[in-house]
């Protein structure tokens, strides 16, 4: 089996050598040949000097992508790796020595599942506060945490892998693409591309695997441990969630529109009456009530726009 290894990269120079360093520690078994592609999205940094500093140990091939955007940079992978299986991470992740093999196995093992994902622990440079270490649960696609108490098999219904920690089958991506609509892009907080995908290999059966073995640690800058960055991000992704599937079919009629907007107006009553009180359950209402909100601006939003 042949394995391309994928990190897309934008400006963290400095955290992408740590991934590189982890990569070099990697044990790959003999039988399992190995790329590693990194493309370079429109950085401005030096970034091309830390793939050049990898470059004598690690068997990295570089690629440039002008257009700035994490989904376009990934579909430049993809037209350029030659893997069986098509592993990826990000430049802020460390991974486990046994990731590949961890992953090269399942896919032996599951031959008849197209796509698989592994644990991703979080990795932080300081202390998080209480609120973010007893709120994990609603927290982890905002941290970036992959963690369930379950051996490998199916993943758990409502649950995705990320991309710091998943791989696909090559003849998953002879069909499909990542929608350059979704998913970061510069700083822009954009997300989806991943959802998106999956949901399509969803609707044709296919669930994907849970790999517990194949570990990484992902880590989470004190930015991002914020009240305000929580309430973005949780926007951010119900405008997501609504875009997705509008355009999956789903309707939001002016009844359930209604609905959204009482349940954002309720939960941000129900957050502030909390944060006042210094009660943890804050978090999530403030989840929920930003969630709603971004589900209900870009549902009326198309809504307006059709008319």
């Amino acid at each position: 089996m042949k394995i391309s290894v994928v990190i897309c990269t934008w400006n963290r120079a400095a955290l992408l050598d740590q991934a590189l360093t982890s990569l070099s520690s990697l044990r790959v078994p003999p039988e399992i040949d190995w790329e590693l592609i990194v493309v370079n999205n429109h950085c401005t940094d030096n970034t091309d000097d830390i793939i050049a500093k990898h470059a004598a140990h690690l068997p990295i091939q570089r690629f440039y992508e002008p257009r700035q955007g994490l989904s376009c940079a990934r579909n430049t992978a993809i037209n350029a790796a030659s893997g069986d299986l098509i592993l990826w991470t990000d430049d802020d992740v460390l991974v486990d020595p046994d990731w590949l093999a961890s992953h090269a196995a399942a896919a032996q093992r599951w031959p008849e599942n197209a796509y698989f994902g592994g644990t991703i622990e979080v990795s932080y440079s300081s202390p998080p506060p209480r609120w973010v270490t007893a709120n994990l649960g609603i927290l982890s696609a905002m941290l970036v945490a992959r963690v369930f108490n379950c051996p490998e098999g199916r993943f758990p219904d409502d649950e995705i892998p990320f991309g710091a920690n998943m791989s696909f089958r090559r003849q998953v991506f002879d069909q499909y693409r990542f929608d350059p609509a979704f998913g970061r892009r510069g700083k822009s907080l954009r997300l989806g591309e991943e959802f998106g995908l999956i949901l399509k290999l969803r609707k044709e059966g296919d669930w994907g695997i849970w790999v517990p073995s194949a570990k990484v640690k992902h880590f989470v800058p004190p930015e991002r441990l914020t009240f305000f960055y929580l309430v973005w991000w949780a926007y951010v992704s119900g405008r997501t969630i609504a875009s997705l599937r509008l355009e999956s079919g789903e309707a939001y009629p002016p009844q359930r529109l209604c609905q959204i907007g009482s349940t954002a107006l309720r939960k941000t009553c129900r957050g502030m009456l909390e944060l006042a009180l210094a009660r943890e359950q804050w978090v999530h209402s403030c989840y929920t009530a930003a969630e709603s909100a971004g589900v209900l601006v870009e549902a009326a939003a198309r809504l307006l726009k059709r008319r």
